[in-house]
């Protein structure tokens, strides 16, 4: 009896769900077909607004910077070699790794033993090499004299042979004092002819003592230069770098032993692409010496320093593009720099007129930016980029004639206002319409 009640009682049930199920359904159903047949209603599309940044667009002259990376790298450096192989015997104590010297200085001394022996027996050849020029000398000196006594005799033994003759045609003379005056003057020029003899021949010998002077000069100077060899001497003042040598070591003929780099010479070098360098040349081609600025930074250090370009490479190194380009640094302020330095390279180009510094977000790729027309709407202008700068833009473009119209309906909006920032709805953008919320520079665009 339990059983049957229970079986009634769900059979009951079900048949309630069933009913309900099959009301239900025929509400929904007479619901679609009223909404079916009703007309079609136009609703306007609603305007929604969204916050975003504006930017007047104003015209100016502004000088570009191409910014770029490069190398410091000394203007002068000079490679210590020694001439002279052999021991060392002397070190100069500025002679170390970042040691500061100046010119003429002694930086290292090689065994000179065997050096300054040739020296000094050269020196002992010259000096008698001197005194046989000194001795020569007077030879000739006496043997012009000896010459010229002959020649007196010469010309008083002519005199008498005259006066003979003389004699002899008045008829007081005779023929054998005649003869002994003719034998006297014979005499006398033989005499002469000796003495011109003697005076060449110590002239010859002026000669070949000062020829053999001459090469004993040669020889001083070789043993002073040997000599000199043996000691490294710096070139300029400068600072040392790659020290090799120490006190008491060998080293062999030409051998490296450091580096003497000069510290206020500094210059850098970098690279440029093929179209940046065509920024950098004048109307012939030839490179301008542009101003750079170099600006090193280390967490809180801070180097600028400034320069022009000086030069370029004559060729373009195997792999690699572009351009090498070389600036002379001044020498006020490089003190912080060093040679291999890694830097930042700002080169200024040559001024631009009538451009307008925008940010980077709001120019599109296709050149395009977003400007505030008339009632607040938003139009879609082209643009030229000139430049990038960073996050910046320097472009010129249509956008300035809109600017002057704009101008004149909204003046406490500038020349004119651009989009720079859209909240990524730019293609479901229908005729905006922009409100402006001065206060934080921030305006609402209705899409």
């Amino acid at each position: 009896m339990k059983f049957l009640s229970k079986a009634f009682l769900g059979l009951f049930i079900a048949s309630m769900a069933i009913t309900l199920l099959a009301l239900a359904l025929s509400l929904v159903r007479g619901a679609v077909s009223a909404r079916m047949e009703e007309e079609p209603r136009n609703r306007p599309n609603r305007e929604q607004s969204y916050a975003v940044n504006v930017v007047d667009f104003s015209l100016e002259t502004i000088a570009p910077e191409l910014t770029t990376f490069g190398t410091i790298r000394s203007g002068r450096t000079l490679e210590l070699r020694t001439k002279q192989g052999g021991q060392i015997d002397f070190v100069s104590e500025n002679f170390l790794e970042g040691g500061l010297v100046s010119a003429g200085e002694t930086l290292i001394v090689t065994d000179d033993s065997e050096e300054q022996a040739v020296w000094a027996r050269s020196k002992l050849e010259l000096d008698v090499a001197a005194a046989n020029v000194q001795t020569a000398q007077k030879t000739v000196e006496f043997a012009s004299r000896d010459v010229a006594i002959a020649q007196e005799q010469v010309e008083l033994q002519t005199a008498a042979f005259a006066r003979q003759q003389d004699l002899v045609a008045r008829g007081v003379g005779t023929e054998a004092s005649i003869e002994s005056a003719r034998l006297a003057l014979t005499s006398a020029n033989q005499t002469t002819l000796a003495k011109d003899r003697a005076m060449a021949q110590a002239s010859a010998d002026l000669v070949q003592m000062r020829n053999a002077l001459n090469l004993v000069n040669l020889t001083v100077e070789e043993a002073t230069r040997r000599l000199n060899d043996t000691r490294l001497i710096a070139g300029f003042d400068g600072a040392l770098s790659g020290i090799t040598a120490i006190s008491g070591g060998i080293v062999s003929q030409n051998e490296k032993v450091g580096d003497l780099i000069d510290p206020s010479r500094l210059e850098v070098e970098f690279r440029v692409s093929t179209a940046q360098y065509a920024l950098l040349v004048d109307e012939r081609g030839a490179l301008t010496p542009s101003d750079v600025r170099v600006v090193m930074e280390l967490q809180n250090f801070r180097t600028e320093v400034s320069g022009q370009i000086s030069r370029e490479s004559a060729l373009v190194s195997e792999g690699q593009t572009g351009r090498l380009l070389f600036a002379r640094l001044d020498a006020s302020g490089i003190g912080q720099l060093r040679s291999g330095d890694f830097v930042t390279v700002k080169i200024l180009e040559p001024a631009l007129e009538r451009v307008a510094r925008l940010p980077s977000a709001a120019v599109d790729a296709g050149g395009n930016v977003l400007v505030i027309g008339a009632e607040n709407r938003l139009e879609e202008m082209p643009v030229t980029v000139l430049r990038r700068q960073g996050n910046d833009v320097l472009s010129k473009g249509a956008a300035c004639a809109v600017g002057k119209s704009s101008h004149s309906a909204h003046r406490s909006w500038g020349p004119v206002s651009l989009l720079l920032y859209l909240a990524r709805r730019r293609s479901q953008i229908r005729y905006p319409k922009l409100h402006k919320k001065s206060s934080f520079r921030t305006n609402y665009v209705s899409c």
